[in-house]
């Protein structure tokens, strides 16, 4: 049977937890591809810590993890991540606690759809907080650990709308695309002692949509036609695969 190129590579397992363990943190992670990625991981070995607002689905996603064969800890923390920057910040560092973070995915995302000047200004500011802020603190937070240790990982979902724009999802894409400019921020220290491997920074983007930008996990919803549903393991799968194979 021909290999699923989508499919991860073959993993040395201490390899692999030497330079991204012992846990991974996924932002976004209770549906879709974020509870893809907690999937891929889990497989890995790495425990995990999944953050998200949506406190059912959160827990229903950790329930299936810790009942898979062979599973990880799963540590889950209810955290918003649209919230102002000193309260993220906040948060982050509750839920982390004195955990040991080596991988980090920046996987939400949320936008309203429609024309620019007919959405709420409340609704725009809360795609720039959840799409690009957010994973500005992630990585700086999380990533200034990484550097000091040595090691890690973090990967920055964004979208293919951040490299030509789309005008039902303007300020979705502006925010995406800067998101993808800052994937060299944290990459960069790790340039200092001549080594780009340690600890590595990327940005993983998609089509698919991601349950937040059809605006079912938003307090700040626009009306605007919901997107339709698609697949969410292609770009986790394909993500995980050439991370593995870089390692």
């Amino acid at each position: 049977m021909p290999r699923d190129p989508a499919a991860p590579p073959p993993l040395d397992r201490k390899v692999f937890a030497a330079r991204y363990g012992p846990r991974a943190l996924v932002a976004g992670g209770a549906v879709g591809m974020g509870a893809e990625y907690c999937r891929q991981i889990a497989a890995t070995g790495l425990d995990l810590l999944i953050l998200d607002r949506d406190e059912p689905a959160l827990a229903a996603t950790a329930a299936e993890l810790r009942s898979a064969p062979g599973a990880v800890d799963v540590a889950t923390a209810v955290v918003d991540l649209g919230q102002p920057a000193d309260r993220l910040l906040d948060a982050l560092r509750r839920a982390v606690g004195d955990r040991e973070i080596g991988l980090v995915v920046a996987n939400a995302a949320w936008s309203p759809v429609g024309p620019f000047l007919d959405v709420d200004l409340t609704a725009l500011l809360a795609a720039i907080d959840i799409n690009c802020r957010a994973p500005v603190v992630l990585a700086h937070e999380l990533g200034a650990r990484m550097v000091a240790r040595g090691r890690g990982g973090i990967i920055i979902m964004s979208s293919l709308a951040a490299e030509s724009g789309a005008a039902q999802v303007a300020l979705y894409s502006a925010a995406t695309a800067a998101s993808t400019s800052s994937r060299s921020g944290p990459a960069r220290p790790a340039h200092r002692d001549g080594s780009p491997a340690n600890p590595r920074a990327a940005i993983c983007k998609a089509s698919w949509n991601r349950p937040t930008s059809c605006g079912t996990h938003s307090p700040h919803s626009a009306p605007h036609r919901r997107s339709p549903p698609a697949p969410p393991t292609g770009p986790p799968r394909r993500c995980s695969a050439a991370w593995i194979a870089a390692r």
